[in-house]
């Protein structure tokens, strides 16, 4: 949408009431000519806060089958939390957005959850041309054990689609081991087929070429990185993730942390903070509902996790 506000100024201006928010997502689900959901008919017209049909006689509401369905928090309020998360450098966790917008802890923990999970419907299109692969352990604060042994740490699988010159998209999943299955499965969900992928020697990457990729397998050599591109993407949410949490993130919500960092980081190229806002708004209005249980925590885990200071820990298991 060519008209996406630009700035915080400028949204405040656009969207003053519920109305123009409304709005504003109905042109965002619907651009162009809309059409009912129920039977295909373009015979259809705004009543309200709904789309109406003259065929069928159906009728959706703006929000029903959004991430907004059912929302108690008014529209002007998701709108300004959308537009502060996607306009810092950094995440943020449930303790700054209740600061910030003096909501409760519940109300914010779940906002962050909900938009979380629409920002993982970002990884439409496969990766391809040259993708490096690799396995990254993240937490382990309690010593001792060391990679795979480690049962506190969280395994990690990531990609990174690469060019000469620089990274282009990433993909990264949880993953409970680092057996064939799991990479594999992780490679087939988010690779194009023919797709060249280069690993280091584990065994768990064996079958690739077996499953249509062409295999390219790189031994570590002393003193230098033999998968420099992923090793950056590790190194960066390393980074990110004590920024963002300045604690241990629980292996239970985790996921929901990769797929943030995974929206900002193959957004980074768009102009303004308004490309932003509008790109996860489009999400928002494809992703379905979300219900509580899905994203409820225990209290005093999810404080623990997003507010309490720690190191965050980001090594290559070793086998």
């Amino acid at each position: 949408m060519e008209d996406n506000p630009v700035s915080k100024t400028e949204l405040e201006a656009r969207f003053p009431t519920e109305e123009s928010c409304f709005d504003y997502i109905f042109k965002t689900r619907w651009p162009g000519s809309p059409a009912c959901p129920k039977c295909g008919s373009f015979r259809v017209w705004k009543y309200g806060t709904t789309l109406q049909c003259s065929e069928c006689r159906g009728s959706i509401r703006f929000l029903s089958g959004t991430l907004f369905q059912d929302t108690h928090l008014p529209l002007l309020d998701w709108f300004r939390v959308m537009w502060f998360i996607v306009s810092q450098k950094n995440g943020i966790n449930a303790m700054v957005l209740r600061h910030n917008f003096h909501l409760t802890y519940s109300t914010a923990w779940n906002i962050l959850r909900k938009l979380r999970r629409a920002m993982a419907g970002s990884v439409d299109h496969p990766l391809e041309g040259s993708v490096e692969v690799d396995e990254a352990y993240i937490g382990g604060f309690k010593g001792g054990a060391k990679g795979m042994h480690a049962s506190d740490k969280a395994l990690v699988v990531l990609a990174a689609e690469f060019t000469d010159t620089s990274i282009s998209r990433v993909r990264m999943k949880l993953i409970p081991s680092a057996n064939a299955e799991n990479l594999l499965g992780f490679i087939g969900g988010c690779v194009k087929p023919g797709t060249t992928v280069v690993t280091d020697g584990w065994k768990g990457y064996s079958g690739l070429e077996g499953n249509g990729y062409r295999h390219e397998v790189r031994q570590i050599a002393p003193g230098k990185k033999s998968l420099p591109h992923v090793n950056e993407i590790m190194n960066l949410l390393k980074s990110w993730l004590m920024d963002t949490l300045r604690g241990n993130p629980s292996p239970d919500y985790l996921e929901y942390y990769l797929d943030e960092y995974t929206f900002r980081y193959n957004n980074r190229h768009l102009k303004s903070g308004g490309e932003m806002f509008y790109r996860l708004l489009q999400l928002a209005v494809q992703t379905p509902p979300v219900i509580r249980d899905d994203v409820r925590a225990k209290k005093s885990e999810a404080i623990s996790h997003d507010t309490l200071p720690a190191e965050i820990n980001l090594e290559t298991p070793s086998y």
